[in-house]
Formats: C-alpha cells, sequence, structure tokens
C-alpha cells in the first residue's frame, strides 16, 4: 500500500465504526440504482452481477463501506467520493437486507417473535420480557445500525451455535435457510425500512 492509500483506509476506518443514524433501505436502492447498477446488475433476488454472494456472506458491513468509499482499483472498483457518508451506508443496507421475499420475512419474522423476542425485544433493543425479568444486559440493534461489525456468516454462528452461556443454540430447530433469513431479518430490524 501507498502512504495515500493507508490514509484513506485509516479514515475509512473512522468514519465506518457505525452510521451515525439508522440508514434507509429505499434510498440506498435508489442511489444504487444511480450510481451502481450500470456494473452491478441484478440478476436475481439479492443477487447482484460481479458482486461475489460469499464476498456479501463473508464481508462486514464496515468492509463493504471501506470498499464502496475507496474503490479496489485492482478490481476495477472506482471511489464513491461524490457519495456522502449517509449515501454510502444506506447503499450497504440495501446491499446487507437482500435476498427476502415477502412471504420469507413472514414467515422469519414469526421465528423471530417465537424464538428472539422474548430476550432481544420486539424492535432489537434488548428489551424483551425474558432479558428484563432476568435483568440481561442485551445489546440494542438499533445503537448499531447493521451491526457493522458482523457479517452475515458470523451473525449465521451466532444464531446456530449460540454464545456462550448469553444466547441459546438454535442449530436444532432452524434449517440453514431460516437461519439465513434470521440474520436478514435481524439487519432489518436494526435500520430504517422508508
Amino acid at each position: 500500500k501507498t502512504v495515500s492509500q493507508t490514509t484513506q483506509t485509516a479514515q475509512a476506518s473512522d468514519q465506518a465504526n457505525s452510521p451515525l443514524i439508522s440508514p434507509f433501505k429505499a434510498d440506498g436502492a435508489t442511489i444504487f440504482s444511480q450510481n451502481c447498477a450500470s456494473c452491478h446488475t441484478t440478476e436475481g433476488q439479492g443477487e447482484f452481477k460481479d458482486i461475489s454472494p460469499v464476498w456479501l456472506k463473508t464481508s462486514t458491513p464496515k468492509e463493504a463501506f471501506n470498499l464502496i468509499s475507496f474503490g479496489h482499483e485492482g478490481q476495477g472498483m472506482p471511489a464513491f467520493t461524490q457519495l456522502s457518508t449517509r449515501e454510502i451506508w444506506n447503499v450497504v443496507a440495501y446491499l446487507f437486507t437482500q435476498g427476502l421475499n415477502d412471504a420469507d420475512l413472514h414467515s422469519t419474522s414469526l421465528i423471530y417473535q417465537n424464538l428472539c423476542l422474548s430476550c432481544h425485544g420486539s424492535e432489537g433493543q434488548g428489551d424483551g420480557p425474558l432479558a428484563v425479568s432476568r435483568a440481561l444486559t442485551m445489546t440494542d440493534w438499533q445503537n448499531q445500525p447493521l451491526l457493522p461489525n458482523y457479517s452475515d456468516e458470523q451473525l449465521f454462528s451466532i444464531i446456530r451455535d449460540g454464545k456462550g452461556s448469553e444466547m441459546n443454540a438454535f442449530a436444532v430447530m432452524l434449517s440453514e435457510p431460516q437461519t439465513e433469513n434470521l440474520t436478514k431479518v435481524v439487519r432489518l430490524l436494526s435500520i430504517q425500512e422508508a
């Protein structure tokens, strides 16, 4: 890396810690259409040309923010310096919440209500009745819009395998597609839909 690239990466890390306010998925879709779709056309539900589904599963929203902000010359990805920090987070919100049709969203929301709401609360604020009655300290996802430090793969693992004594494992109760969809619902709870 050059000194300039190192400086840009450090600046991006500072800006990419987390969105200051919850991003808007719908605005992200519009910005994506205007700035990204000429290269990354939509190829189906949740899939885009030249954006690897594996990359989307294994990258964090923070990493996506940095890629959009500063590009990747070796892969022909330009830096989108004309977009504001807010606009970039909106695009990231759009990308990381793709792949749920209405039926999947409905059925996965029911799974969330049955398995997750008692601790995480109806809006993901960690204020569910079980968390309150046991005085559990829960993360408020709305204070960490998009859960920027977690890839879909990491969220999938936490849901499937649990998190030590803090959270039960749900591998026996949920299929792989149900678990994948639940990662999207968790992200949706942390952002604004409008």
